[in-house]
């Protein structure tokens, strides 16, 4: 276990202090981890939801997320938690809340009030004139913000929970029912897949649309997709607005390739699951119980999908007064965003900006460790990371074979599937998968769709059957095997691959020649 009670410095969120007694978070490294990541990063944008998380809101323990750790090292974040705490608290949470209609209908209420909160916050920043305001005026435009996005994230961050319980319980139940391991899995893909469109698909299909209007009707069509859809490839790291010749360029990109097959795909695809999971229901005739955890599981998988955009507009927003504060104190917007939500206040009101550089460099680069405990949060000191960063290496167990186990997430469209691998370790390098090459990377984001459209199959390291990377893979018609833990590690770009996408076997079949 990692040592307690080390005497060290602390940064708070306003303040560096001594203290003499810290504890950590529950959490044993050599067990087995809720790993999420490593994915591209910022302190201030991934620290917004994560401390939400942990903290929650007065009456509302259920919605708190257990002890974690956050490992943010050269903006690349990883979040832990002990999975077996987690997994007890995703289904005490489920049957409590989701599974009793008056407290699901109490939960959806809270979260749709908080999300109206937040989106009238977006209104009054768009409203605003952010070069005329005050250091005082923007400052409190930013704690709205700040405070209004924290409130979001309490009922969103219990997503997890419900679809993790929900995942579980839908495994369970069709390993009793379907003894074929390949059946069971096909089943499990087209059970679990949310039948409504995801914001990508939704703005692929729109963009097909304004590709059929007339000529002089698509600027102004592209002016108002822009204004939909300006947010899609932002992310944790920083906010980045598309504008009208990204779309226009995509516009031409997707009549280059050809529309109708996708179109077709698109606009039959909820037809085509519902029926798929009609036939999966009678002809194993699952009950009423499975029936919920399957109804339950489309809802609340396509709510993420929701949540992941109202994320990428609040990162929008948090992005856009961050840029208008670090232009007053004269730093880079990527230093300032080494800071956490409470300490950009801070920042802001300091007339002295020296002291909080020199914290922004130092996270920038070296290894920050974060550590949730109960409601509390903490930097762990220098000889406290040094120590956890020995342990978590140590608990990252190698693994020598050339075959790996995941879950099958999509089955595409046959059962085998060979090609190149091409390894990503940041939405940075997507650009380098090339047409029908197999992705193969930690975990999916939605800034990683440009290069999914182009792969031939996509391998994971984390995830499971609601992770993004299953999702997008589904609707993109293409294998999908997820939570490998060691494929970045094992596979070598270059690597040709093979896939059994009914069993989730990952076989390298020929390395790289040298």
């Amino acid at each position: 276990m990692m040592q307690r009670g080390c005497r060290h410095l602390r940064c708070s969120w306003y303040n560096i202090v001594m203290v003499k007694k810290q504890t950590l978070p529950d959490i044993d490294l050599a067990k087995p981890l809720f790993k999420w990541g490593p994915i591209d990063a910022s302190m201030l944008l991934i620290t917004f939801p994560t401390i939400a998380l942990c903290t929650g809101a007065k009456g509302r323990d259920a919605y708190r997320w257990p002890d974690a750790y956050g490992y943010l090292d050269k903006e690349k974040f990883v979040w832990l938690n002990d999975l077996a705490t987690l997994m007890r608290i995703s289904e005490n949470f489920t049957r409590s809340t989701i599974l009793k209609r008056g407290r699901e209908k109490t939960f959806l209420r809270f979260w749709r009030s908080t999300t109206k909160s937040l989106l009238e916050v977006f209104r009054e920043i768009d409203r605003a004139d952010l070069s005329a305001l005050s250091d005082v005026q923007l400052i409190t435009l930013y704690i709205k913000l700040k405070e209004a996005y924290s409130a979001y994230w309490i009922p969103a961050g219990t997503l997890e929970f419900i679809n993790l319980a929900l995942e579980q319980w839908l495994r369970g139940a069709l390993e009793v029912i379907i003894t074929d391991t390949e059946e069971r899995n096909r089943a499990l893909n087209v059970l679990s897949a949310p039948v409504d469109l995801t914001f990508y698909r939704q703005e692929e299909k729109k963009l097909i649309e304004i590709g059929r209007l007339p000529r002089p009707e698509q600027k102004t069509a592209l002016q108002r997709h822009t204004r939909k859809y300006f947010w899609m490839y932002n992310s944790y790291l920083e906010a980045k607005a598309l504008d009208a010749n990204y779309f226009a360029q995509e516009l031409r990109r997707v009549e280059r390739d050809g529309t109708q097959t996708v179109y077709w795909g698109i606009t039959t695809a909820k037809q085509r699951i519902r029926k798929e999971k009609n036939v999966l229901v009678q002809k194993y005739r699952l009950n009423s119980s499975v029936r919920q955890t399957v109804r339950l599981l489309e809802r609340y998988t396509i709510w993420q999908d929701i949540r992941k955009k109202e994320n990428f507009l609040g990162n929008h927003y948090v992005y856009l007064l961050l840029r208008a504060i670090a232009k007053r104190k004269k730093v880079s917007v990527r230093l300032a965003r080494q800071l956490m939500p409470n300490e950009l206040t801070e920042f802001v009101r300091m007339k002295s900006v020296a002291r909080w550089e020199s914290v922004m460099q130092k996270r920038l680069s070296q290894p920050t460790v974060l550590a949730f405990v109960g409601k509390r949060q903490r930097i762990l000191s220098r000889s406290e990371t040094q120590i956890f960063l020995r342990q978590y290496h140590a608990s990252q167990i190698q693994h020598q074979s050339a075959v790996l186990q995941g879950i099958v997430a999509s089955g595409g469209k046959s059962k085998y599937f060979r090609g190149i691998a091409r390894i990503v370790r940041s939405s940075k390098e997507i650009q380098r998968v090339g047409n029908g090459e197999i992705l193969v990377t930690g975990m999916t984001a939605p800034d990683y769709v440009v290069g999914m459209k182009r792969a031939g199959a996509v391998i994971t390291d984390q995830g499971g059957l609601t992770c993004h990377a299953a999702i997008v893979s589904r609707e993109l018609g293409i294998p999908c095997i997820v939570g490998t833990k060691f494929a970045t590690k094992v596979i070598k770009d270059g690597d040709t691959v093979e896939i059994h996408a009914g069993r989730g076997i990952v076989k390298i079949v020929a390395a790289k020649a040298q």
